[in-house]
């Protein structure tokens, strides 16, 4: 193995670093441009910076951030698994102020994503030329470039690590390669994206295995079951939540939606954008296209192939890795079946096997280089230009690609009328037009507004939704989705008398046909200056319509109407005539259908992130409804003596009341969370006790065998 002193690790984190700098040009002093740049995805302005927030926020409540009350009706928050909790990559964002974290925090991604694959390299015997031809070629790849701001980053940048501490435990198997193994598979599923958690530990797990069969080294294949086993426990106060959520929730993933693959015209993109020209006269969404790998990159590949018998052996595992995945994204036959494996076929394929697949072409291109270092001394010229190509053709790729940054229609946030609004209207939602709001932005707020852009969505949310604006089939449904964004309720969605148990009070809107009905302007800056969606946010006057006869967030309807199934109350639900007196309610004794129940007194009613609570007075017994969505996981407790809560209206809690003075708090509660945190605290605690055992062990002085006793020697050893 080619020895690396300090320095040489030392100067190329520094020349990676430098490229990290270099790459964001003026947007390197203005964090808020960068981090809502939308090269690729708009999510860190859709979803991320306010689910951030919203983290900030409940940590700083001393609450984890198990429910979200502020969309729709309610929804789990860190059953999503992108909202990432409890990723350590992550914790920065949550307890540092946002603008002094982004632009360290986007660097040093960068870097450490090249640094990886610089030391993966020269743990190959790459030399330090090749291996920062590595560095440079994946850190600066189309894919984790123009993603620079997503969530899923802090996984793909561990990819390689995982390789070197694979790499590592097949020449030894000792403790502390293990152990850093683990640490990197902990990291990766905590990540917040399952998609790219599972190719990526697939990826680790496969090179490993590859090295075991080819060095005959079996012995690391137990060592990688156990380090997974022992990560997946220690992730399972992030996993378990997701897994309990999945059944009970609807997702913009259907089945069948890894069967979606890039376009084979597009794929010149591979070697250079060039080839399409700019975004704005791409035929398809730029989301559909592979980000380059560069010209150099892909040329030194072919060098590479062309020698395959004159390098290392790991270079055949890098090919077919390579071309497979290339086959997958491009759906060419007989590759895309790997979509229909059990479980797999709601991930991305097309767009989480892509920095896989950089990966390899990555590692082929060093070896490629290293074999024209070996050559002629003509060739060996030719080294550092391509390295020098390798790293300055994507900074003009990423300026060719660029699109502008939401933040730059966004440098004033508009929000503190909707602040007033919140606060003269509490405990009450809202819904608005997909032109004026962005759902999630009602985090920053905060308030609560009927729309909703989530992972998972509860499912008998969504059918009621499909319902009230009248989708004709799931695939409106999704059409909708897509289209704005979120899952949000159209306006003639009110008209409807069930609508009255959503508890919306106000309908914002952009037209100015409205102001002739009865309403209110929330006041913006003079006339209407943007021409583009969510112009709310960008101050624009948007004009608030009432909506009449919306029930309050807790009402007491007087007769039940008993239902056995799902299927029933949805049904029953449309035939009610007056929500506020009649319920349907799922599981309750039919017996008491037709009795009339009381409206009891109520007082100091409070909606938290994942608890409400509420005192009562009433002479006879009552049925309570709570316009929160209805779903496993809550938990009454009625004078601390817990109590049933049942599906009311196919999407709220219901909960009988008895006579008395009584106080009912409520609390979400998942078996996933309990579960999975007890097992991950337990997991990592066993884990810190075997670092110390060993810490301890290899601390400890050996015995010095004493000459009287290694003397004389055996008999048999002296025949």
């Amino acid at each position: 193995m080619v020895s690396d002193s300090g320095k040489n690790t030392a100067l190329a984190f520094l020349g990676l670093a430098v490229l990290a700098l270099i790459l964001p040009g003026r947007e390197l002093f203005h964090p808020d441009l960068l981090f809502f740049k939308a090269v690729r995805d708009p999510n860190p302005w859709l979803v991320s910076f306010p689910w951030r927030e919203f983290i900030r926020q409940s940590f700083a409540q001393q609450e984890f951030p198990l429910w979200n009350p502020y969309n729709g009706m309610g929804g789990p928050f860190i059953a999503n698994y992108q909202s990432a909790v409890f990723s350590p990559l992550r914790w920065p964002f949550y307890f540092l102020p946002f603008k002094s974290v982004v632009v360290p925090f986007i660097v040093l991604e960068l870097a450490f994503a090249g640094m990886g694959a610089w030391l993966f390299a020269r743990r190959l015997k790459l030399s330090g030329q090749a291996a920062f031809l590595c560095g440079a070629g994946f850190m600066l790849s189309g894919y984790l470039v123009q993603y620079l701001n997503n969530q899923h980053l802090v996984i793909d940048l561990l990819i390689p690590f995982g390789l070197l501490f694979c790499e590592r435990l097949s020449d030894k198997a000792s403790r502390g390669n293990w152990l850093l193994l683990v640490l990197v598979l902990v990291l990766v599923l905590l990540g917040g994206q399952p998609g790219a958690a599972i190719f990526s530990c697939g990826f680790i797990s496969a090179y490993l295995v590859f090295k075991a069969a080819t060095g005959r080294t079996y012995a690391a294949i137990p060592g990688l079951a156990l380090a997974l086993s022992i990560a997946l426990l220690i992730s399972l106060l992030q996993v378990l939540p997701f897994l309990e959520a999945i059944p009970q929730s609807w997702t913009y993933h259907p089945p069948g939606y890894a069967f979606q693959h890039l376009e084979l015209k597009t794929m010149a993109s591979i070697f250079s954008p060039v080839f399409l020209g700019p975004v704005s006269s791409y035929t398809v969404p730029v989301q559909q296209v592979m980000p380059w790998l560069g010209e150099v990159i892909c040329l030194l590949s072919l060098v590479a192939i062309f020698r395959m018998r004159k390098i290392q052996r790991e270079s055949w595992f890098f090919l077919v890795m390579g071309i497979s995945g290339l086959a997958v994204v491009y759906g060419l036959p007989g590759f895309s079946l790997a979509a229909r494996l059990p479980g797999l076929s709601r991930l991305s394929w097309f767009k989480y096997l892509q920095p896989i697949i950089t990966l390899c072409f990555v590692m082929l291109a060093g070896m490629g280089l290293e074999t024209l270092r070996a050559g002629r001394p003509g060739k060996r010229l030719l080294t550092w230009p391509l390295i020098f190509l390798a790293a300055v053709m994507p900074l003009f790729w990423h300026r060719l690609l660029d699109r502008p940054s939401f933040f730059e229609n966004m440098a004033e946030l508009k929000l503190d009328r909707f602040t007033r609004l919140a606060q003269d209207n509490p405990l009450t939602r809202f819904a608005a037009d997909p032109k004026v709001w962005i759902p999630e932005q009602a985090l920053l707020v905060p308030l609560y507004d009927l729309g909703i852009n989530d992972a998972l969505i509860p499912r008998g949310f969504v059918r009621l939704v499909s319902r009230l604006n009248q989708y004709r089939s799931d695939e409106e449904l999704m059409n909708d989705f897509f289209s704005f964004h979120s899952l949000r309720l159209r306006e003639t969605a009110f008209s409807q008398k069930i609508s009255r148990i959503l508890n919306a009070s106000l309908f914002l809107t952009k037209s100015e046909a409205k102001a002739i009905s009865p309403g209110f302007w929330l006041p913006g800056d003079d006339g209407m200056k943007s021409s583009s969606s969510h112009t709310a946010l960008f101050g624009d006057p948007v004009f608030a319509q009432p909506l009449n006869d919306s029930l309050p967030r807790l009402f007491f309807p007087q007769k039940i109407v008993f239902s056995r199934n799902e299927a029933e109350s949805f049904e029953k639900i449309f035939k009610i005539d007056d929500p506020g007196i009649e319920a349907v309610v799922l599981g309750f004794d039919s017996q008491a259908q037709g009795l009339n129940f009381s409206r009891p007194e109520f007082s100091k009613l409070s909606v938290g992130l994942g608890k409400v609570s509420f005192s009562y007075n009433s002479d006879a017994a009552g049925f309570a409804v709570l316009s929160e969505q209805y779903f496993p996981g809550w938990r009454a407790f009625l004078d601390g003596e817990e109590a049933r809560i049942y599906p009311a209206d196919l999407v709220l809690r219901g909960i009988l009341l008895p006579a008395g003075s009584h106080q009912l708090k409520m609390f979400y509660q998942p078996w996933g969370f309990r579960l999975g945190l007890y097992a991950s605290l337990s997991s990592l605690v066993l884990l810190l006790v075997f670092i110390w055992g060993c810490f301890f062990s290899a601390a400890r002085p050996k015995p010095e065998r004493s000459l009287k006793a290694a003397w004389p020697p055996s008999n048999r050893r002296c025949q």
